[in-house]
C-alpha cells in the first residue's frame, strides 16, 4: 500500500498521473506470463504474485484519488486562481486580484477559499485599504453570515487580515466636527490615489521575499517533473521561508550570512549557540559540521514545506529531520478558528 505513495509523495500533483500510468505498465509487464517458462511461472506465483496484487489495489486508490485533482484542475476557474495568486505575490493587478476575491466571495465559494485569498492579498500588501478592507469584510459577513465575523476578528489579531493604519494620522488634539469631516474625504481621496499607483507598493512582505529570494524570476526555467528547485512545490512560483533558512545551514553551516535578514523576520532569533563546557556560557559556534540537520516547527508545517526540506536534502547529500507540532494546510488553520458547523 505503502509503496506507491513513497514514490509519488513529493511529486507536484500535475506530474503524479504521469507516474503512476508509467507504474501501471510496469506492473502489467511484471504480471505477463506468457513467455515464462514453468518454474518461472511457479516462483511467480508463490513469491511475486501478491506483492504485484497489493501494488495493483494501491495503484487503482492513487489514481482515484489523481483523477479528483485533475478534475479540479481541469476547471477554468482553477487556472484562473493560480494567475491570481501568483499576481497577488508579485504584487501586479492588484485592482484584478481585488475584483477576483470580491467575486469569489458574492459567488460563495467554499468560505475557506474567500478568507485564504483575503487574506493573502493583506500579508502581501501589510494590509488592506481600509475601504477595501471594510468592503470585503462587509461582502463576506453577506455571502457567508454573521457566525464568522469571530473568525474576521481572530485574523485581524493573528495579523493575517487586517487593514493598514490611516494615509493621514489623526490629529492628536480635538479636531472640530468639520476638521473630522474634512480629515476623512482627504483620507478616502488618498487612499483611492494609493489604489490607482500601477506600480507595487513597498511591503515587508516584498522585503522579506527579496532578501530570501522566495520568488523565483518569470525567467528562470523550473522542472516540475525532475525538480532541482525547492519552488517546485508551487509550481515554481514560491519557495517556503522555511527551506531558504535550512538550506543556508545546510550549504554554509551557519546563519550568519543571513542574520541581517533574520531580523526582518517577527520574533527573536537565536543562531548557532552553545553552551560552554566548563563556565557554562552560551558561545556562538563557527560552523556545523554535522551532515544531519533537525528542523522543529512551532505550530505546524505544510505538506508542501515537508516535500521542499527532503528535496533539499537530496540535493545536497544530507539528512535533514523534519519534527512538529502538527501538518497544517491553509483550510485546515482557518477551521480552528471558524464556528464548528463552518462549511
Amino acid at each position: 500500500m505503502f509503496q506507491v505513495y513513497n514514490e509519488i509523495r513529493n511529486n507536484y500533483f500535475a506530474s503524479v498521473f504521469s507516474l503512476l500510468r508509467d507504474k501501471a505498465k510496469e506492473l502489467q509487464a511484471k504480471s505477463e506470463t506468457s513467455s515464462m517458462s514453468i518454474g518461472d511461472i511457479k516462483k511467480f506465483v508463490t513469491q511475486e504474485m501478491k506483492n504485484i496484487r497489493q501494488q495493483h489495489t494501491s495503484l487503482s486508490l492513487h489514481i482515484g484519488a489523481c483523477e479528483v485533482i485533475l478534475n479540479t484542475k481541469s476547471e477554468e476557474n482553477f487556472q484562473e486562481r493560480l494567475r491570481i495568486e501568483r499576481d497577488i505575490l508579485d504584487g501586479q493587478n492588484l485592482r484584478e486580484c481585488l475584483t477576483y476575491t470580491e467575486d469569489v466571495v458574492n459567488k460563495q465559494d467554499t468560505y475557506s477559499s474567500a478568507l485564504r485569498l483575503m487574506c493573502l492579498l493583506s500579508i502581501s500588501q501589510d494590509g488592506l485599504l481600509s475601504a477595501d478592507y471594510e468592503s470585503l469584510a462587509t461582502q463576506f459577513r453577506q455571502s457567508y453570515g454573521c457566525k464568522y465575523v469571530s473568525t474576521l476578528f481572530k485574523l485581524q489579531k493573528l495579523g493575517l487580515l487586517m487593514e493598514q493604519a490611516p494615509l493621514l494620522p489623526p490629529s492628536t488634539i480635538r479636531s472640530s466636527k468639520i476638521t473630522e469631516v474634512a480629515t476623512n474625504k482627504a483620507t478616502k481621496i488618498a487612499e483611492k490615489v494609493a489604489t490607482a499607483v500601477a506600480f507595487p507598493k513597498y511591503s515587508s512582505f516584498r522585503a522579506i521575499s527579496k532578501k530570501f529570494n522566495l520568488i523565483p524570476s518569470e525567467e528562470q526555467s523550473i522542472d516540475l517533473k525532475n525538480p532541482t528547485d525547492m519552488s517546485y512545490v508551487f509550481g515554481g512560483t514560491y519557495v517556503p521561508l522555511v527551506g531558504r533558512i535550512t538550506e543556508q545551514i545546510v550549504v554554509h553551516g551557519t546563519l550568519k550570512n543571513l542574520e541581517e535578514n533574520m531580523k526582518l523576520l517577527p520574533g527573536s532569533t537565536l543562531i548557532n549557540y552553545k553552551a560552554d563546557k566548563e563556565t557554562g556560557y552560551v558561545i556562538p559556534t563557527k560552523d556545523i559540521a554535522s551532515k544531519t540537520v533537525f528542523v522543529y516547527v512551532l505550530g505546524g508545517i505544510t505538506f508542501a514545506e515537508v516535500a521542499a526540506l527532503r528535496l533539499l536534502g537530496q540535493l545536497h547529500g544530507c539528512k535533514i529531520l523534519i519534527g512538529t507540532t502538527s501538518f497544517i494546510s491553509g483550510k485546515s488553520l482557518l477551521k480552528t478558528l471558524s464556528p464548528v458547523d463552518g462549511s
